[in-house]
């Protein structure tokens, strides 16, 4: 039954188009961001949820710690409004997703897609740049800080306005290529970064943990501390994604500058959305432990 299963799956890729299968890997990237987005959300979680246990008791819950409730809040009963991630993580979830926008496009671009394939993987990575420049003059996010700063932010606004402007495959290709050192100094930033995102939460989940009731012995206080390993875990294949993808721009730059056919371009891309997909499927699984 197992060889008849894989047969058929293996008869089904030989059918799509290489096209088809980079259809799929790019979706595959796709969920590989949601992974990066559970990192940064669990991590916006555990700070905003340490800062609220410097909270006076009263102020945090006022329906406890007496036989009867010592005054009523509507807002404890009503829907409750997104909470803004902290301004520091922001950005770090801002520049994953210009450079992970920016690889969508290089793939787009050495696959062949053109009109409107290619033109809604460039609005977006416009809208990301957009924000990304939104960003200028941020500190106190660690090793994102020199990105941040005034020349790096206007690179990010001109490739965003070139990128808005472009009409043909030519044109993307120089406007991508131009600043190809801009995303892969972001990818490395990001990486150089991770350290201090763990000791961030490390720091914000601990102290969680151990103000659950019964701490440290209790099943809730136990299951707290728990997701501190499991974040470390994600955490290490977040930075294998981030390095798959740095070399995946190195890959594709490259191939983007010579006079190759269609043909070996298409080849190259798939090689390379082959990676990311292995990358962004093993943090997909890591990010389990630790979604909401």
């Amino acid at each position: 039954i197992f060889a008849a299963v894989l047969g058929a799956g293996l008869l089904t890729a030989c059918a799509e188009t290489p096209r088809e299968q980079l259809r799929t890997y790019v979706t595959a990237f796709d969920a590989a961001r949601d992974g990066s987005r559970v990192i940064y959300g669990a991590l916006d979680d555990a700070v905003a949820e340490a800062k609220a246990l410097q909270e006076p008791a009263a102020a945090r819950d006022c329906t406890t710690g007496a036989p009867a409730p010592s005054c009523f809040d509507p807002a404890d009963v009503l829907p409750k409004p997104d909470r803004p991630r902290e301004p520091s993580i922001e950005a770090r979830v801002v520049t994953f997703e210009a450079v992970a926008l920016y690889n969508e496009a290089l793939i787009a671009l050495a696959s062949g897609a053109t009109g409107d394939a290619l033109g809604a993987r460039l609005t977006s990575l416009a809208g990301a740049l957009d924000k990304a420049a939104g960003l200028a003059g941020f500190t106190g996010v660690g090793a994102l800080t020199p990105l941040l700063a005034a020349p790096v932010i206007n690179a990010f606004t001109a490739l965003a306005t070139r990128v808005e402007t472009i009409r043909a495959n030519a044109e993307a290709r120089t406007a991508l290529l131009k600043d190809e050192a801009l995303t892969q100094d972001a990818i490395q930033a990001l990486i150089d970064d991770t350290p201090a995102v763990y000791s961030l939460y490390l720091s914000a989940q601990g102290n969680v943990a151990t103000a659950v009731p019964g701490a440290p012995l209790s099943a809730a206080s136990v299951a707290a501390f728990q997701k501190i390993p499991a974040f470390h875990k994600a955490l290490g294949q977040y930075v294998v994604l981030l390095n798959a993808t740095d070399e995946s721009h190195e890959a594709l730059i490259a191939e983007l500058r010579r006079p190759q056919s269609p043909e070996a371009r298409l080849n190259t891309a798939l090689d390379q959305a082959l990676e990311i997909r292995s990358a962004g499927r093993a943090l997909r699984d890591a990010v389990r432990p630790i979604a909401p």
